[in-house]
């Protein structure tokens, strides 16, 4: 009896404790867009007041943009000089999918009556495939933008794309 009961916990153990590791096999993907202003220059001392950011696509969803000092998490690219010399310096709005983004993120940012609504087209990842994107933006400009964040066959954990990347979408 006693041993019938020992096995039973045994493989409940077992069975549990290996749900539980497959849950924790991914680190989550992440993407953090450095923030500049109407000059093109990052944003570095404090978070503007009548700097303002919202998304639709985020309500009901699994992710929610913040404000964060940048940080280049885990990088294993090297990354451009100029990026790499923001890190804990400059201002980015980010966000986190778990494990990976399910759909494409939307962020809208107002300042002074001028809204910069962007899209970023995420890659389709398998589910434990985890990735951070560090998107550099343009001068801040009203209008609809999209950038697509995608991977190259030798894709490390963490991608650049430059602010040239953005482009203009027509209304």
């Amino acid at each position: 009896m006693k041993f019938g009961l020992l096995l039973a916990m045994a493989i409940v153990t077992l069975v549990l404790g290996s749900s539980l590791v497959r849950a924790q096999t991914c680190p989550g993907s992440h993407v953090n867009y450095i923030v500049r202003d109407e000059s093109g220059a990052v944003i570095e001392k404090e978070w503007p007041d009548d700097l303002r950011f919202e998304s639709d696509a985020a309500k009901g969803h699994s992710y929610k943009w913040s404000t964060e000092k940048f940080k280049t998490r885990r990088a294993t690219q090297v990354l451009p000089a100029e990026i790499a010399n923001l890190d804990e310096k400059a201002w980015a709005v980010s966000t986190t999918g778990w494990c990976i983004f399910e759909s494409d993120l939307d962020l809208r940012l107002t300042r002074k009556g001028k809204t910069m609504h962007l899209l970023f087209r995420v890659p389709q990842l398998g589910q434990y495939e985890s990735r951070d994107f560090i998107v550099d933006s343009m001068k801040f400009q009203e209008g609809d933008y999209e950038i697509v964040l995608s991977l190259p066959k030798d894709s490390r954990r963490e991608n650049f794309f430059a602010a040239s990347a953005w482009k203009k979408v027509s209304p």
